[in-house]
């Protein structure tokens, strides 16, 4: 089963890798076109790409074309984000000032346009080397099943763990990437 599973996985690698490819620049493009207030880019940048992941998890063929759809998820994702954000509970975090340059900000959106497609696909490639450095075996597993669409119950039957155990690794693999990020 083990080794099943890491061929499996590769293949799930190689698809994620392509579509993270394919949707960066339009997050990119989504969030530089925001006000930003309450939240770095960078964590919008973030958000979008969970949207992709819940358009990929919540896809079904056949109802409309995934561009469009992943699109909405990722919109949706960044929006809410935003107001949640923005929400009196979190004013401390919405009253600070980003330490971005105007300047600075121009400058990272021409780097990310569609025609750099060099630079997202090096960007998708330290981030793979950064799952693969810093995830456990599990954790890796995990992620790459859940990105896939599988249940926390139907990971947890294949790794033959618990749906708790599941969520745990999720969130583990999240704060390590994130940490990663800064």
């Amino acid at each position: 089963m083990n080794t099943y599973l890491m061929n499996k996985n590769n293949d799930i690698e190689m698809r994620f890798a392509s579509l993270v490819n394919m949707f960066l620049p339009y997050i990119r493009r989504r969030v530089a076109s925001l006000p930003v207030v309450g939240m770095e880019s960078d964590d919008l940048i973030q958000e979008g790409l969970v949207g992709l992941c819940d358009a990929v998890y919540g896809y079904r063929e056949g109802e409309t074309a995934f561009g469009g759809y992943a699109r909405v998820c990722i919109d949706n994702r960044i929006n809410s984000a935003l107001r949640s954000a923005a929400r009196q509970k979190n004013t401390p975090l919405a009253d600070y000032a980003s330490l971005d340059d105007e300047s600075i900000r121009s400058e990272l959106i021409s780097d990310y346009s569609v025609e750099n497609s060099a630079a997202a696909r090096e960007e998708l490639w330290q981030l793979l080397q950064t799952i693969d450095s810093s995830l456990s075996r599990f954790e890796k597993n995990v992620l790459l099943l859940h990105i896939e669409g599988y249940s926390y119950r139907s990971i947890a039957s294949v790794l033959r763990s618990n749906p708790k155990s599941v969520d745990n690794a999720l969130q583990r693999a999240r704060r390590k990437l994130k940490r990663s990020e800064s």
